[in-house]
């Protein structure tokens, strides 16, 4: 189903290139949907919702690059706190040639 969406979207559309880095982080990272959207434009807060400078890029001590998402509002998170979401590179339906 994710090689599907991938294959229908315009990822030099910015838009769709979004939806894409939102579905491919979601399903690598297993994330909820509602952790990484909002249900409208009006609705978005940073204190709340994902940002890009909630995301951080690394190096382990393989030298091999992860991200890092810090989502602020995660279900699993302690009341205030963040959950650190790593992600690692993939073969194919990669999230970090997502971001």
């Amino acid at each position: 189903m994710l090689a599907k969406l991938c294959e229908s979207l315009d990822l030099q559309d910015p838009f769709e290139a979004c939806i894409w880095a939102v579905a491919a982080c979601a399903f690598w990272g297993l994330m909820h949907f509602g952790e990484v959207t909002v249900r409208s434009r009006t609705a978005f807060s940073p204190s709340l919702h994902l940002t890009r400078a909630n995301t951080l890029f690394g190096t382990d001590l393989d030298g091999k690059e992860y991200p890092r998402l810090d989502l602020p509002s995660a279900k699993t998170a302690c009341a205030g706190g963040i959950q650190y979401v790593f992600l690692m590179k993939q073969n194919s339906l990669c999230p970090l040639d997502a971001l």
